[in-house]
């Protein structure tokens, strides 16, 4: 077999990760509208496309402004850098991105089964043979989504309880008045 594997970690990874996700999203908002052949559905492919792409060009643009912050702390502030970083890492490429997926999914059963009782609709036309495997696939959509989000609420919790603290609240909370 052939293979090979590429160790990234830290903020390499948050550089490289923030120019992939601004390509990514730029290629999706801005390439692939133009491949969509006409069709009754166009329009309505045209704007999925372009917000999925929109989102992953603002996910890559929030964590590119943020390495940059990183960047500015390294010499205006260093002894700050750590917690920044941390911060970033917590908020933006960890909660944003699962919070962008976990929400919606969620989400997918409440409305599609709304959705089916206001039918006939755009969803759910007269006689449509496909009402049971819609609603059972929005079922696995917001099955999935809650556990991520339940996951997403330890992990974070775990994470935040070993968060690193800033050299001057540190200093601060060592020195005592006797």
């Amino acid at each position: 077999m052939f293979g090979f594997q590429i160790n990234i970690h830290g903020r390499t990874a948050n550089w490289i990760g923030s120019i992939v996700f601004i390509l990514l999203g730029s290629l999706i908002a801005f390439y692939l509208p133009t491949m969509v052949q006409p069709n009754a559905d166009r329009n309505s492919l045209l704007l999925i496309l372009r917000i999925f792409g929109w989102v992953f060009a603002s996910l890559g643009l929030l964590t590119l402004v943020w390495m940059l912050g990183d960047l500015y702390l390294k010499y205006k502030s260093p002894e700050y850098r750590q917690v920044w970083y941390w911060w970033g890492n917590f908020l933006i490429a960890t909660l944003l991105p699962v919070g962008l997926f976990a929400v919606p999914a969620s989400l997918a059963f409440p409305i599609l089964f709304l959705a089916y009782l206001f039918a006939p609709n755009a969803l759910f036309p007269a006689g449509s043979p496909d009402v049971a495997n819609n609603l059972i696939v929005g079922l696995i959509f917001s099955i999935v989504g809650m556990l991520a989000l339940a996951g997403m609420f330890f992990v974070g919790r775990s994470m935040y309880k070993n968060r690193p603290r800033s050299a001057r609240r540190a200093n601060r909370s060592s020195t005592s008045i006797q």
